[in-house]
């Protein structure tokens, strides 16, 4: 999805396969939309696109993190990653941690923050979730009051995301756990999805799997979602990256 305001309408344009989120406010945003995808599709059909050599893949996303004690615990125990390393830089006081989905039943043997792991962490063909952790946040209860999530008027920043088979059933499992929700899946417009607080307040949507899905993991760390002031743009900057629209 492109998402262009917090106060949405949602359309779509079958023939090009693009979901755009749009203001209620836009004037006549049927013609609006339909407009935009159009010309996202001609742009695209016509258009030479110089992709960046060396094979680029996306990597990693990236947050800060408040207390990596609670923060690490969060994702590992309620939604399956594991930490694959660890880059600690003393001298400027910060540390960071490298967390991914490895595929279900692949056990990891290396130890994070050794050369090994280096060079597993930067090869993985997955995407990996980064983890900046800058010394004594957790400790500043008078001075620091957290890091701002996004997700606020003119904020890019939405939230990552997580697929699971069963969204209902995966909610009940993570308010069991003491998990606590923005949203569960029967709340609000959008049925069937959900919004979950980590501990430092981002968002983390859980999602439908698609059927017929390969992946057997309970969770798998699938997207994430920032907000854009011009898809074609915007588009065309990350498939000069190797990135490819499937949605």
């Amino acid at each position: 999805a492109i998402h262009r305001s917090h106060k949405k309408k949602q359309d779509h344009c079958h023939s090009c396969r693009y979901n755009f989120v749009i203001s209620p406010n836009s004037p006549n945003p049927n013609n609006f939309i339909f407009t935009l995808a159009h010309r996202i599709a001609n742009i695209m059909s016509t258009m030479t696109t110089v992709k960046v050599p060396g094979r680029p893949t996306w990597q990693q996303t990236m947050l800060r993190i408040r207390d990596p004690a609670k923060t690490i615990p969060f994702y590992t125990d309620h939604f399956g990653m594991t930490v694959i390393d660890t880059l600690d830089f003393p001298q400027y006081k910060f540390k960071l941690f490298f967390l991914t989905t490895l595929p279900e039943g692949e056990s990891y043997t290396l130890t994070p923050g050794t050369q090994a792991a280096h060079d597993y962490m930067w090869s993985i063909e997955g995407t990996a979730l980064e983890l900046t952790y800058n010394y004594g946040t957790e400790e500043d209860s008078e001075t620091f009051e957290g890091y701002h999530p996004g997700n606020q008027e003119k904020d890019g920043f939405g939230h990552i995301a997580f697929n699971t088979d069963d969204v209902y059933a995966a909610c009940d499992k993570l308010e069991k756990a003491g998990v606590t929700f923005k949203k569960k899946p029967d709340e609000g417009r959008m049925k069937g999805l959900a919004f979950a607080y980590d501990p430092d307040g981002y968002w983390v949507e859980i999602v439908k799997r698609s059927e017929g899905s390969n992946i057997s993991n309970y969770f798998n760390f699938s997207q994430t979602m920032l907000r854009v002031k011009d898809p074609v743009k915007s588009i065309a900057f990350y498939e000069v990256l190797g990135m490819t629209v499937v949605r």
